[in-house]
């Protein structure tokens, strides 16, 4: 399957699946003012996920903008996309895929001890083929992907 995409390498994981990950271009270099405006919009509580069967607390705070992002037998509703992540909408649609439609954001305090397990994410209400876009904020967190059972 691999896609290229301008500035990010690509890792093919299987036939159906690449991981790309780079640097966003230089315009995205926000000000220590406009950082702060996006930590301050970290929610106040912890997202919830369902696994095996009961609902725990994400160790990071998670917020949806510009469309509710299903994962883990939950829904996290979203919020209207601010201005700044806007322009990270805008160019992950045109650098990467014209259907995305919203941002999931993950904040990391390192205070707090935040990180992301080993992941996978589900293609349920996705688009075939489309590619999932984040952005993380805080703390630098290794993300480790890992296959489906049977898969």
């Amino acid at each position: 399957m691999t896609t290229t995409y301008p500035g990010l390498s690509t890792v093919n994981l299987s036939p159906d699946c690449d991981f790309s990950s780079g640097v966003l271009p230089d315009s995205f270099s926000w000000n220590s003012a406009q950082f702060d405006l996006l930590w301050d919009a970290r929610p106040q509580a912890y997202h919830e996920i369902l696994m095996r069967g009961r609902l725990v607390k994400t160790p990071r705070w998670q917020q949806a903008y510009g469309a509710d992002y299903h994962y883990t037998g939950r829904v996290n509703s979203a919020l209207p996309t601010p201005s700044l992540l806007s322009l990270f909408l805008a160019w992950a649609k045109e650098a990467i895929d014209d259907r995305l439609n919203g941002i999931l954001v993950n904040w990391y305090d390192l205070s707090l001890g935040h990180y992301i397990g080993k992941h996978r994410d589900s293609r349920a209400n996705m688009f075939a083929g489309s590619p999932i876009v984040t952005i993380s904020l805080g703390t630098g967190r290794t993300f480790r992907l890992r296959p489906w059972k049977g898969a």
